[in-house]
């Protein structure tokens, strides 16, 4: 193991060898002294970053970036878990490629286990070439009544401020699978218009009971 010491006073240790890709603490750990008390932190083989000891609920998964409070497996780039429950709060985001019909291109998708359900918010925005910068907020409820049971939940409301002749909807959709619900969007444009597609970025929050986000 190596050793290096910081101007105020703080450890940093090297578990294992450097190049090694063997031990599990393989890594930096990063000691107070006086007293501040103690932090320490661990990278071990697969990539991840995760504080022990009084903080042991912090993550940070391998590859995606994804970032956990409360739970080791983050299903967002910010994922805030309840008491006693993997679920809880998320946020994150992605791009869009929108056309003028509903498709899965065009969608957040949840999955949730049977009699679970959860509160999904967006905001749409985009460049819409030659007709209007998009603006659209959508706010759903999303539950799943388990197998055999349609009840992909209801569109809240949706506030639309692209253009008046331009905007987009959504729908909700039970893609086959009953635990995986599509929230899907599309454009709508005045027949003949020249531009029928956009690119566009939706940021999404969701609160409550959730498996998956994609």
């Amino acid at each position: 193991a190596a050793y290096g010491y910081a101007s105020n006073g703080t450890a940093i240790l090297g578990n294992g060898y450097a190049g090694s890709a063997t031990g599990t603490n393989h890594g930096i750990r990063g000691l107070s002294t006086g007293s501040r008390g103690s932090v320490s932190g661990s990278v071990n083989v697969g990539g991840h970053f995760q504080a022990s000891g009084a903080v042991n609920n912090y993550a940070l998964t391998t590859g995606n970036g994804n970032v956990g409070i409360g739970t080791s497996t983050p299903a967002a780039p910010l994922h805030v878990s309840v008491p006693g429950n993997s679920d809880g709060f998320a946020v994150g985001g992605k791009n869009l490629s929108l056309s003028t019909s509903y498709g899965t291109g065009a969608q957040l998708e949840v999955t949730l286990g049977d009699h679970q359900g959860c509160y999904v918010k967006v905001f749409i925005t985009g460049d819409w070439g030659g007709h209007s910068a998009m603006a659209f907020l959508g706010e759903y409820f999303i539950q799943n009544g388990g197998d055999g049971y349609a009840e992909p939940g209801m569109i809240i409301r949706e506030v639309e401020n692209t253009s008046g002749i331009d905007s987009i909807s959504s729908q909700i959709y039970d893609g086959g699978a009953y635990d995986s619900f599509q929230i899907q969007f599309k454009l709508n444009v005045p027949s003949g218009a020249s531009t029928q597609t956009a690119t566009g970025n939706l940021t999404y929050q969701i609160m409550g009971q959730f498996d998956a986000i994609s």
